[in-house]
């Protein structure tokens, strides 16, 4: 009996088990509770024909059961509006313990979605997704009410508002709340901030050029060029208007089907001096069907930008010397007035005048990484011959910044005395002049006369130099170095003589074309130094024009520095000039000449013939101010050069060529003695000179021109 009874009992513990596994395959088990559908998702606008996403509807148990297989539940759409006809798996997402399968029904804008349970282990859920077709006419209000029916009391169906029927509109905005300052007076485009175009639903954006929509900036502003976009899902175009460049216009080449956000990336604009300061306010409107569109926003703020340049207060100009090398100069600052005044990516150039080079330049800028300008590594610009200093702005400030410039330079041994004026420009918006230094004279060199010498003869006396100290202590301890130009020399040693101060001078050494003169001690009063007594020796080569003494040495300059004596003249000096630069006076019958206010020789003398003064060959060149004699003797022509203008004669002939033409003279060149005279009227018209007779003197003056 008990065994029998045991084994019952061991069976009745089988049939339970098997039954549990079984539920969800058999009766469904009582739910507690009934659940409800919510809707979830974007609940579209809907403002045209065509696709749209609905919101979607979820069912969720919070304990298993309610879900079983065999609910169906059906989701019918109102009039005019019909699901897509889709993939099945795009009208839900199941959890993991339900299969769903679908039956359309497109034409009755009806879908019925059939359910079976796999587990009640765990809760499940079902979410309905509606891809949807306008196909009347949207009105322009009411809402998309999808009616749920389901086969069983353990989930509730209804009426749930899945979309709205609207108007469609764009908001106007922009994703950044920072708004930039551009400056007026810039001269480069300048971004200002991104523009925003949001769409309530899809298609309110109207497509197509002929809708476009047009940014338009207010006076004094206009579009520097067409921004790029972000959107999804269509392509969206910008243009600067070609005949109103305040005017941007956009469009996009079809309508969205869902509502998109378009990003019109962060624009620049030209801002001139005619713009408004203050707010920069782009205003927005349509065109064609996109007409009801209006707005506006804020993209930037109107300021003038301001950079000086100056020294800090309370600093002075250094002073540096002409003709000595990498002497500094005072600190001066570059500084914003207004923030993002020095435009990022600009340069900034720092330049010198005439007669300096940046021996050695820096540029630090303040609040470098907390707000201030960043600037780029500075350097030295080679084919500017060192003049300009140059560095870049690698990021625009949010904060004033004050760039510090500091540096020394070479100076020219010809620089003129007074301000040293440095320009600051580039294309970062910094201008401005400064002065951080006052350049002061080593020396003045002068001549006491200038004497005319002649070529291919020595001995020939020429003006004193005069070396007058600015002040006491300029002329340094050392060589001073008079150098004559090619083909002079020195004849003899000049007299070398401290006429007024103290400084003291050693030895004087002439060899060939260079006098050396030199200092032993600097004074501590203005000097003068005077050589005199000076006489040259003239090569028959050397051309016409002033003699140049070059003043050098380094008593006087810093030789060596390259820059000083390669890039920059010398100081020069002229106390002779030969030929053309002076007047000569010739007198019938005398081989005495006179070559400003010096009397030379000649070896035959003028004489007058026909009414006409005839002079020897070479001397009537020299008068004319050329030394370029070509003579033929088998064809008896004589050929006479000075610049652009090429002069023949021949002997017993009344035909002169310039430059090929032949002109009549009245006149015949004659050898007179185995000399060859010319008629120097004649000639001096021919080579530019102005021939003047004094019939009273019997005089001849001959005068190049």
């Amino acid at each position: 009996m008990f065994k029998k009874t045991k084994k019952k009992v061991s069976v009745l513990i089988v049939l339970a088990m098997v039954l549990t596994m079984l539920v969800g395959f058999g009766a469904p088990a009582a739910a507690s509770t009934a659940i409800d559908g919510v809707v979830v998702g974007n609940v579209p606008t809907i403002v045209s024909t065509g696709n749209v996403t609905l919101a979607s509807i979820r069912y969720a148990e919070t304990t298993p059961g309610n879900l079983q297989t065999g609910n169906t539940i059906e989701v019918t759409l109102p009039s005019g509006i019909t699901f897509q006809d889709v993939a099945d798996t795009d009208y839900y997402e199941a959890s993991s313990n339900l299969t769903v399968a679908v039956a359309k029904d497109i034409a009755n804008r009806k879908i019925t979605f059939t359910l079976t349970r796999t587990s009640l282990l765990s809760a499940a859920s079902l979410l309905i997704q509606i891809p949807a077709n306008q196909t009347a006419t949207a009105p322009t209000s009411g809402n998309v009410t999808a009616t749920v029916t389901t086969n069983t009391t353990a989930v509730n169906g209804g009426s749930f508002n899945v979309g709205v029927y609207g108007t469609g509109s764009l908001a106007i905005s922009s994703p950044t709340t920072t708004i930039p300052t551009v400056g007026r007076f810039v001269g480069t485009g300048q971004a200002v901030r991104t523009v925003r175009l949001k769409e309530n639903a899809p298609g309110a954006l109207k497509s197509l050029q002929a809708n476009k929509l047009v940014l338009t900036l207010p006076a004094g502003a206009t579009w520097a060029a067409a921004p790029a976009t972000t959107t999804v899902g269509v392509s969206v175009y910008t243009e600067v208007d070609t005949t109103d460049a305040r005017k941007l216009n956009v469009w996009t080449n079809a309508a969205t089907t869902v509502a998109t956000t378009f990003d019109i990336l962060t624009p620049s604009v030209m801002i001139s001096r005619l713009a408004v300061l203050g707010d920069l306010v782009v205003t927005v409107t349509g065109e064609g069907t996109n007409a009801g569109v209006s707005g506006s926003l804020v993209v930037a703020n109107v300021a003038d930008f301001a950079i000086t340049v100056a020294l800090p207060t309370s600093t002075d100009p250094t002073n540096v010397t002409a003709g000595r090398a990498s002497q500094p100069l005072a600190g001066f600052e570059i500084k914003e007035s207004t923030p993002g005044s020095l435009i990022n990516g600009g340069t900034v150039d720092v330049t010198l005048p005439e007669g300096y080079q940046w021996a050695a330049f820096g540029a630090s800028a303040s609040l470098q990484g907390s707000g201030g300008a960043t600037i780029g590594t500075d350097s030295i610009v080679a084919n500017s011959g060192n003049r300009t200093a140059r560095f870049s702005v690698t990021a625009a400030s949010t904060a004033n910044t004050t760039i510090t410039i500091t540096g020394s330079v070479h100076v020219s041994p010809t620089a003129v005395a007074g301000d040293v004026v440095v320009t600051v420009g580039g294309t970062a918006s910094a201008e401005g002049t400064v002065v951080p230094a006052k350049a002061r004279r080593v020396a003045d060199v002068t001549a006491s006369s200038v004497t005319g010498v002649r070529i291919a003869v020595t001995d020939q006396a020429a003006g004193d130099i005069v070396i007058t100290e600015a002040a006491g202590g300029r002329l340094v301890a050392g060589n001073l170095v008079l150098t004559l130009p090619t083909g002079v020399t020195f004849n003899g040693t000049p007299t070398v003589t401290k006429t007024s101060g103290n400084i003291t001078l050693g030895t004087v050494t002439a060899v060939g074309d260079t006098l050396t003169i030199n200092i032993s001690a600097a004074g501590t009063v203005a000097s003068v130094i005077t050589v005199s007594g000076v006489k040259y020796n003239v090569d028959r080569l050397v051309p016409d024009g002033n003699i140049n003494v070059t003043v050098n040495g380094p008593a006087i300059v810093d030789n060596t520095v390259a820059g000083l004596t390669t890039a920059f003249p010398s100081i020069k000096v002229f106390n002779a000039r030969i030929g053309a630069a002076g007047s000569t006076v010739f007198t019938i019958s005398s081989t005495s000449y006179v070559i400003d206010g010096n009397t030379y020789t000649m070896d035959v003398a003028p004489f007058i013939q026909d009414g006409r003064t005839f002079l020897p060959l070479r001397f009537a060149a020299e008068a004319v101010g050329t030394q370029e004699i070509i003579w033929d003797s088998v064809r008896k022509t004589v050929t006479l050069i000075r610049g652009d203008r090429v002069v023949q004669v021949t002997i017993g002939s009344t035909t002169m060529l310039i430059n090929g033409a032949a002109i009549t003279m009245d006149v015949a060149p004659v050898i007179v003695d185995g000399r060859t005279m010319l008629p120097i009227r004649w000639v001096g018209m021919a080579l530019r000179a102005n021939v003047d007779w004094d019939a009273v003197a019997r005089t001849v003056t001959v005068s190049p021109y």
